[in-house]
């Protein structure tokens, strides 16, 4: 999908973000050009973390990388008879570069050091959209999808399982009267590939009450247990025809708390908001309100910042991208923190 869509029914998405980095103590600061695997980008990274979420992608060097050296690259960054052309390059994730270096995208290695993506060819002149970023708290990232009914009903959730995928959230319904016809079906198929999967609402602030949404939304899908694999059903709220409703940033806010707090009495679960920044400042007056909820962003622009007020360094899940009709995200944790987020939050 691009700009401007609604999930469901579609979603616009931000453009300009702020493209940051993190300091070894794990600050968020503006980002500087890399000057070796202790300074900026996924400091987290070992053997077993790869292996479990973020496996090397091979892409080939495109110049001889080495003992290169100038603003951009050093031999600080690079090891020595690393990487020469032709030869392959195990990219674990990307970072940026910063102001003093342009746009520079910068791959991390399996072997702990950064190459400028000038050097490597991953098939794309910026971010790749199939690899993870380098995570601003220095941890791991699982890749995750969500689909509607548009998908269809014999979704080949088995593939997206072998291609790494390990979480999925699944429409279930919209305001207080739609269900999705392939949700039973779509529900089972995650469940049978193996997958982590829950369900989200399509919310409609401008039709029955939060209160009525959610309690709809439980009883046709969105319920949650604490067996290791049903995630807590998500509030997808986002741009409706006008942006916001028709509503005051005030009255949105009231429906959303009625909404989440009627969800969280029926499930002992503080469900996830789905948003972007964007309508956030637009329709609730960027509140801070509920900040104790997880937070999953959608920015297709490179980074998940900024976010929304109240929410601070990585949020639970990022949908980052949205390719051939499917929506794609990382949750922000290892697969074991995954599971324990689905069991009890």
């Amino acid at each position: 999908m691009k700009p401007p869509f609604r999930r469901g029914r579609g979603a616009l998405l931000l453009g300009g973000a702020v493209l940051l980095a993190v300091t070894g103590g794990g600050t968020i600061a503006s980002a500087a050009a890399p000057d070796g695997p202790s300074v900026v980008g996924d400091r987290g990274h070992s053997a077993t973390l790869a292996a479990e979420a973020q496996a090397a992608t091979n892409f080939p060097a495109t110049a001889d990388l080495d003992g290169r050296s100038g603003p951009s690259l050093s031999a600080s960054i690079l090891k020595v008879n690393a990487y020469l052309s032709g030869s392959s390059v195990p990219v674990v994730c990307q970072t940026s570069g910063g102001a003093a270096y342009g746009s520079t995208i910068w791959d991390y290695t399996s072997a702990g050091y950064y190459v400028t993506d000038a050097y490597v060819k991953t098939g794309y002149s910026g971010f790749n959209p199939n690899l993870p970023r380098c995570t601003q708290s220095g941890g791991s990232t699982v890749k995750g999808i969500d689909i509607a009914s548009y998908q269809g009903a014999n979704f080949d959730f088995a593939g997206q399982y072998a291609a790494g995928v390990r979480f999925a959230y699944i429409k279930a319904t919209e305001g207080s009267t739609y269900t999705s016809s392939t949700f039973s079906a779509q529900y089972t198929g995650a469940t049978n590939a193996g997958m982590i999967r829950g369900a989200y609402h399509f919310a409609n602030p401008a039709g029955a009450s939060g209160a009525t949404q959610a309690t709809f939304f439980v009883n046709h899908g969105g319920g949650w247990s604490a067996d290791g694999k049903t995630l807590p059903g998500a509030l997808d709220i986002e741009y409706g025809s006008p942006t916001c409703y028709g509503l005051s940033s005030s009255a949105m806010n009231s429906w959303i708390k009625s909404f989440l707090d009627k969800y969280e009495s029926l499930t002992g679960r503080k469900a996830p908001i789905y948003s972007t920044t964007d309508w956030w400042k637009q329709c609730t007056g960027n509140t801070a309100q509920f900040a104790d909820h997880p937070l999953w962003i959608a920015n297709y622009n490179g980074t998940y910042a900024p976010l929304p007020n109240g929410w601070a360094g990585t949020p639970t899940i990022w949908q980052y991208s949205s390719s051939n009709s499917l929506d794609k995200n990382y949750y922000y944790g290892t697969l074991t923190q995954l599971k324990a987020f689905a069991t009890s939050g």
